[in-house]
């Protein structure tokens, strides 16, 4: 029979991030064969930006933000994502989507082969197919999925949909549910029956359109699994539950601190998807993303005075397209200054604001009682505490002086975690440059308008991650080790050399 392959595209431009890409492309590829016991059967089309901005600009599929790969399911299959500079971060997103080409084309072939026209992946539930996607990429489960479904069963908040609901439910509007929760329930499959059912229900998938042979067509996805599984669907659904909780608790019992221990700022009705402190943790720094609107801001806050916060900036607006909310930390503060990352004409930019802050402690004494008219027949007891005078806080929060610095102008496309040096004085942040290579660099501004210098510290192919800036110098994260595993370097930036 004909086997398929892989066609990259890339421009001439990117040829660096290709040569990186092709590797883990190859290597991926020949682990879902094995996986799926496989060969794809037709050639599809590879499509691969450099950035997660041009990523955005594509005119192949409606991207938004948020969104990190795509594959079609339709007409030649393309698929598309970016580089992202991050070798192990582009493995993960490349095997989630390669594994949709060969779920596909696995499923169709078996139709075809069982001479059948109808199209079985659209009795698929949402939550299988994104699932398997993530159960291949991650090589079974994560730390990060098992402590996000634990919480999901430990803490619910049925209102709000976060809740574990029965075995067999699609929520496609959640991502947590659909990804994450379909992970887990593919893990659970694996374990419980054996990795041979996971591509088994791919094999079987026809029954769902049509009778096959001497087997006969079976009317839901659950129903499948039980014919392959043995075990009726209730069973299934009763035993995940038990697998489940025998997991989560064991880590609930385990664990030495509980949310009692922490205090919470006020709610907020929305998504908070990263924070930051000041060295003196008198202010906290935190992105926000609005479910409604899909807008994203930083705000500063005093966390003694969580009512009175400010916001900075909010993206959607010229010269603050975006605030990059699926990335990671593109913030950090000090108790006098702020820098932010926002995307400003296809291009980031770093904003360095200065701070005021004032807080001052306000003293509340209590209430006096009120004397009885009449001497009462018993004596009333008051609560000591009504008499404790109170506590509240005040704080005023002030921005000023903004300087912006292009860095496309210096031909570093995308930024991310931005440290502030100790003195105030420069920043450091991870750069991906047109080369398709993250590195550390060091901005350092000019006495005032918006020229400064740019100092690149890393030199090499591995993916930087996140930076701090402390009195020994910058230490940062790096898959620059043996394992291409993440790990801790530290860097003395006036002095820079092998980390």
């Amino acid at each position: 029979p004909l086997t398929g392959g892989v066609r990259l595209f890339f421009y001439g431009g990117e040829e660096s991030a290709a040569r990186h890409a092709a590797a883990s492309i190859e290597h991926s590829y020949r682990y879902l064969v094995q996986q799926f016991h496989y060969i794809p059967e037709r050639t599809f089309p590879y499509i691969l930006y450099n950035s997660y901005q041009e990523f955005l600009q594509t005119n192949l599929f409606p991207a938004q933000e948020g969104l990190l790969g795509v594959t079609s399911t339709r007409g030649d299959l393309r698929l598309t994502l970016p580089y992202f500079g991050d070798f192990q971060f582009f493995r993960d997103v490349s095997v989630h989507e390669m594994t949709h080409q060969f779920t596909i084309q696995k499923v169709r072939t078996m139709a075809e082969r069982a001479n059948l026209r109808g199209d079985p992946l659209e009795r698929f539930p949402l939550w299988f197919i994104e699932g398997i996607a993530e159960f291949y990429a991650k090589n079974g489960l994560d730390n990060e999925t098992e402590m996000l479904v634990r919480d999901i069963l430990l803490n619910p908040d049925v209102e709000e949909g976060y809740a574990m609901l029965d075995f067999w439910a699609d929520r496609p509007g959640s991502g947590l549910w659909t990804y994450k929760v379909g992970q887990i329930r593919v893990v659970f499959l694996a374990e419980t029956y054996g990795t041979w059912l996971v591509q088994s229900i791919l094999e079987k998938s026809p029954l769902l359109v049509s009778d096959v042979g001497d087997e006969p067509r079976v009317p839901s996805f659950a129903e499948l699994i039980a014919h392959l599984s043995g075990d009726d669907p209730r069973i299934i659904g009763i035993k995940f539950e038990a697998w489940l909780k025998q997991r989560a608790f064991r880590g609930y019992l385990g664990a030495k601190q509980s949310f009692a221990d922490v205090k919470p700022l006020d709610d907020t009705d929305e998504e908070i998807d990263g924070h930051n402190a000041s060295p003196s943790g008198n202010l906290v720094m935190y992105r926000s993303y609005d479910l409604v609107t899909g807008k994203s801001r930083l705000v500063i806050v005093d966390p003694r005075a969580s009512g009175d916060d400010r916001t900075v900036v909010t993206d959607g607006r010229p010269g603050y397209e975006s605030l990059h909310p699926v990335t990671r930390r593109t913030f950090d503060l000090t108790d006098d200054a702020l820098v932010f990352i926002a995307e400003s004409d296809g291009g980031d930019v770093i904003y360095w604001e200065q701070i005021s802050h004032e807080a001052a402690k306000q003293i509340q004494e209590p209430p006096k009682p009120r004397e009885p008219l009449r001497r009462p027949l018993t004596p009333t007891v008051r609560d000591p505490e009504l008499d404790e005078p109170k506590v509240r806080w005040e704080a005023n929060i002030s921005l000023h002086d903004r300087r912006s610095f292009r860095l496309k102008d210096k031909g570093i496309f995308t930024a991310s975690s931005p440290a502030i040096s100790p003195d105030g004085k420069r920043v450091a942040f991870v750069g991906l440059g047109a080369d398709g290579n993250k590195d550390v660099f060091l901005l350092t501004p000019s006495a005032n308008g918006d020229e400064f210098t740019l100092t690149q510290l890393t030199f090499d192919v591995y993916a930087e991650r996140d930076v701090a800036w402390g009195p020994s110098g910058i230490v940062f994260s790096s898959d620059a080790t043996s394992t291409r595993h993440h790990n801790l370097f530290q860097l003395d930036p006036d002095r820079p050399s092998a980390p």
